[in-house]
């Protein structure tokens, strides 16, 4: 949780982006270091998709900044329990 999706991607072959550690262009799961942020998510971010204050901003933009932050990443169990079919699931 402390690498996942937080620096660009070095290998420029095309390749799983669900499978890989790193961001890629364009891809929604880029996220910040979680050490600049909440879990608490920016509310000018959920209601606009974007903040004013960018790398500044104290709380989580988008549900992987939430998902994926130490406050918050598998802290609750997953309603699905072991039948739990998501690629990437932030419950225990």
């Amino acid at each position: 949780m402390y690498v996942f999706k937080l620096r660009m991607c070095p290998d420029p072959s095309p390749h799983d982006w669900t499978q890989c550690r790193y961001t890629h262009e364009g891809e929604i799961a880029k996220r910040r270091n979680p050490a600049t942020h909440s879990a608490n998510p920016c509310a000018e971010y959920e209601k606009n998709m974007r903040c004013s204050r960018g790398e500044k901003c104290l709380f989580a933009h988008g549900v992987w900044e939430r998902g994926l932050h130490p406050q918050r990443y598998r802290t609750t169990l997953c309603s699905k329990g072991k039948a739990c079919n998501r690629m990437i699931c932030f419950f225990a």
